[in-house]
């Protein structure tokens, strides 16, 4: 035999390119490698759960908080539901973790819905909200006071005007009565809590 097969066999019986031990080896990482990743799962600091308001949220839709209902109690849900859109409810549907979670989600959201449909349409049938009247007018002389509106904003005092019934002359004067009093009035406090403080 050759001196350089020699030399391969001296290098092949090497402790260094055993190939069972270097399978071996291999295992072992690959055993670390495992033991490494299930500590991080079971021991790890996990991710910080979301809150809102003191509600577990699973994230954000169209800036709305999506309630995690799988973090909730069922009792909550209608709770944490009603005051959201159709699509962030439907969302929350999404964090439940059972067949039997999905299925009382979808009812409470069937529900709300008929909710939402009755609220609808009550304000479309509500007369309009009552309003106090202004101050009364006063007998004898008087003082007229004009301002002009822009065309926005006499449509927007017409408008209210007719939710309130009254006429857009009325509405005006009321809301300047009472826009005084509650100017004057604040005017009051405001050197009241100044006087207090010395």
């Amino acid at each position: 035999m050759s001196e350089r097969a020699d030399q391969d066999d001296d290098v092949l019986d090497d402790d260094r390119f055993d190939e069972d031990r270097l399978a071996d080896d291999e295992f072992d990482e690959d055993r670390l490698d495992d033991e490494l990743l299930a500590d991080v799962l079971a021991g790890g600091d996990p991710a910080p759960q979301q809150m809102h308001d003191g509600i577990p949220i699973s994230g954000y839709y169209g800036g709305e908080p999506i309630p995690d209902l799988g973090r909730l109690a069922q009792e909550r849900w209608r709770e944490v539901l009603r005051p959201l859109s159709g699509r962030a409810r439907r969302e929350a549907k999404h964090s439940v973790r059972t067949v039997a979670e999905a299925q009382m989600a979808g009812a409470i959201l069937g529900e709300l819905i008929v909710e939402d449909a009755v609220a609808v349409a009550r304000a479309g049938e509500a007369p309009p909200p009552r309003m106090p009247a202004g101050a009364p007018l006063t007998r004898g002389a008087g003082r007229q006071v004009n301002f002009r509106l822009g065309p926005d904003e006499h449509a927007r005092l017409r408008e209210a005007a007719r939710l309130f019934a009254m006429r857009p002359t009325t509405l005006a004067r009321v809301l300047t009565v009472r826009g005084v009093d509650r100017a004057l009035y604040e005017e009051r406090r405001a050197r009241y809590e100044q006087r207090r403080d010395r």
